[in-house]
């Protein structure tokens, strides 16, 4: 059995706390990374024409324009994708949808 000092036991329980922050900031990149992809799916369905194939701006289904305003694969019933979208895109949105979760 190794003995440590209560000083190199702190060094490894800060190395500990500063690995949870760097897997926090990780995260939090992750989930703006897919906020962009999602703005991005949206522009090109937008920019797509009627009859085309395009992907759900929220989740990455692929669907079937029918309108020129086609943008999701739903937007009925409790979390569909169309809320979800505008509830992660929206800042106000975010923090009001936080709040209700």
């Amino acid at each position: 059995m190794e003995h440590v000092t209560e000083s190199e036991a702190l060094q490894e329980f800060d190395g500990e706390m500063m690995a949870e922050d760097d897997y926090r900031e990780q995260r939090e990149q992750e989930y703006f990374d897919n906020i962009q992809r999602m703005k991005d799916r949206y522009k090109d369905n937008a920019s797509s024409p009627v009859r085309s194939t395009i992907r759900c701006a929220c989740c990455n289904k692929r669907i079937i324009k029918k309108s020129y305003q086609t943008q999701f694969c739903g937007n009925k019933g409790k979390g569909n994708c169309k809320d979800r979208y505008w509830n992660n895109i929206s800042d106000k949105r975010r923090h009001r949808a936080k709040m209700f979760a």
